[in-house]
C-alpha cells in the first residue's frame, strides 16, 4: 500500500497538466475547464484520440530530447496538431504515424522559436509551430493521402437557437477544438464563462467584429476560421493585456484586421490548397503586440507580455 502513495499525487499531477493543456486553447487555466474541454473534443472521436495521441507524444518528445520550457505552449501546439490531424485522416497504422511527425516538428519548433521570438521582439510563441506543422502535413498529403477525409466530413449538427448568428459564432468556437457543431460549440462557450465571463465577452465581441469586417470587405464564409476573431480579441483585451477601455477597443480593431487578413491569406494560401488554421490570430497578435510592446514609455493599453494571466489577475 505504502508503494502506491507516492504514485497517487505524480499521476494526479499528470492530469492536472493535460488538463490545463487544454484549458490554455481559449487562454483559460482551470484543470476543471481543461477537463470540460477535453470531454467535449469527444464529439469528435477521431479528433479527440488524436488530440490525446499528440499530447502526449509531445510531452514523450521534451523528454526524450531534454527540452526545457517555462510553459505549456509547446503542449498546446501538440494538442492542436493531433486534434486537425485526427480530425481529417481515418484511423489506420498512418494516422498515428502523421501525429507523431507532426507533435516531433512543432516540439523542436516550438523550443527554438521560443525563445527566436522572445529574444528579436519580445513576442509569445502563440500556435505558430502548430500551424508549420499542419501545413507540412497537408503539403504531403496533397501527393498521395488517400485516409486524408474532406473538410465536409465534419459539417452538420442540428440548429441549436433560432438565431443563424448565435449558432455560427458556437459553431466557430467548436471549430477550435474540431468539433463544429452548435451545442459543442456552446459548451466551449460556457466553458469560457465558467473561467471568465470577460475573455467569454471577449469571445463573443471579437467575433462580432471579424464576422462584419470580413462580410462588409467581401469576404466569404468566415465560420469555420472565425474563431481567429476570438482568439485575437482574447489575447489582445485580456490575457496579453490590462482590461480596459483601451484594450478593449484594441481587441475589437484587431479582430476586425483579422477579418481583413482573412481574406487576403485565403488568396494566398488557396492555390496551396492549405487551410488557415490560426495564421490570422497569429498575424495579427504579432502585429499588435510587437508594435505596441515596442513602445518607449508604458501607456495604455498596458502590456503583460512578461507575465500573461487571466483578466481578472492582469487587472
Amino acid at each position: 500500500m505504502s508503494a502506491t502513495l507516492p504514485a497517487q499525487p505524480a499521476l494526479v499531477r499528470f492530469g492536472r497538466s493535460l488538463a490545463k493543456t487544454y484549458a490554455a486553447v481559449f487562454f483559460c487555466h482551470s484543470p476543471w475547464v481543461g477537463a470540460w474541454f477535453a470531454a467535449l473534443t469527444w464529439w469528435t472521436p477521431r479528433a479527440a484520440l488524436g488530440g490525446l495521441t499528440g499530447l502526449l507524444a509531445t510531452m514523450l518528445w521534451a523528454q526524450l530530447f531534454k527540452l526545457q520550457s517555462g510553459g505549456r505552449l509547446h503542449l498546446v501546439n501538440g494538442l492542436l496538431c493531433g486534434l486537425v490531424i485526427g480530425a481529417f485522416h481515418s484511423i489506420d497504422g498512418a494516422y498515428f504515424l502523421w501525429i507523431a511527425l507532426a507533435t516531433l516538428l512543432s516540439t523542436l519548433l516550438a523550443h527554438w522559436l521560443a525563445g527566436l521570438l522572445w529574444k528579436t521582439a519580445r513576442l509569445p510563441l502563440l500556435s505558430l509551430p502548430f500551424v508549420l506543422a499542419c501545413w507540412a502535413v497537408f503539403l504531403a498529403w496533397q501527393v498521395n493521402a488517400p485516409a486524408a477525409l474532406p473538410l465536409g466530413a465534419l459539417a452538420g449538427g442540428a440548429p441549436l437557437v433560432p438565431w443563424p448568428w448565435l449558432d455560427n459564432f458556437f459553431i466557430s468556437l467548436g471549430w477550435l477544438l474540431l468539433t463544429p457543431y452548435p451545442a459543442a460549440g456552446a459548451l466551449v462557450f460556457a466553458g469560457i464563462v465558467a473561467a471568465s465571463r470577460y475573455l467569454a465577452l471577449l469571445a463573443a465581441a471579437g467575433y462580432a467584429a471579424g464576422a462584419l469586417a470580413q462580410h462588409l470587405l467581401g469576404g466569404g464564409e468566415a465560420t469555420p476560421i472565425a474563431f481567429n476573431f476570438s482568439l485575437v480579441a482574447m489575447a489582445l483585451g485580456g490575457f496579453f493585456a490590462v482590461p480596459g477601455r483601451a484594450s478593449f477597443l484594441m481587441a475589437l480593431a484587431g479582430s476586425a484586421l483579422a477579418g481583413w487578413l482573412a481574406i487576403a491569406l485565403e488568396v494566398l494560401l488557396h492555390p496551396l490548397h492549405l487551410p488557415l488554421l490560426t495564421m490570422p490570430f497569429l498575424g495579427i497578435a504579432y502585429l499588435m503586440l510587437g508594435s505596441l510592446g515596442a513602445r518607449l514609455t508604458a501607456r495604455e493599453p498596458l502590456l503583460m507580455l512578461d507575465d500573461p494571466a487571466a483578466p481578472q489577475i492582469n487587472i
